[in-house]
C-alpha cells in the first residue's frame, strides 16, 4: 500500500499487478491514515472482499475483475 493517497489511489496502483489479498491492521492505520475508511468492512469498495474481520485487522480479497 505504500505511495496510496486514498482508496481510489490504492485501487490504481493494486490494478498494474493485483495481489490477492490485502491486510489493513493497526500498522497500516498508523502509517496511512488517509485508508482509515478500510478499517470498516461495510464501508469498503466492490474490488475488496472481506474475508476476515476483527476491530484491528481486516483481510481482503482482491477482486478487480468486480472493480467499478
Amino acid at each position: 500500500m505504500p505511495g496510496a493517497d486514498s482508496v481510489e489511489g490504492l485501487k490504481t496502483l493494486l490494478q498494474q499487478d493485483p495481489p490477492g489479498y490485502v491486510v489493513y491492521d493497526r500498522w497500516a492505520w498508523k502509517y496511512m491514515p488517509e485508508l482509515k475508511s478500510l478499517l470498516d468492512p461495510a464501508a469498503s469498495p466492490r474490488w475488496l472482499r472481506a474475508v476476515y474481520s476483527h476491530p484491528s485487522i481486516v483481510v481482503y480479497r482482491v477482486e478487480m475483475g468486480q472493480a467499478k
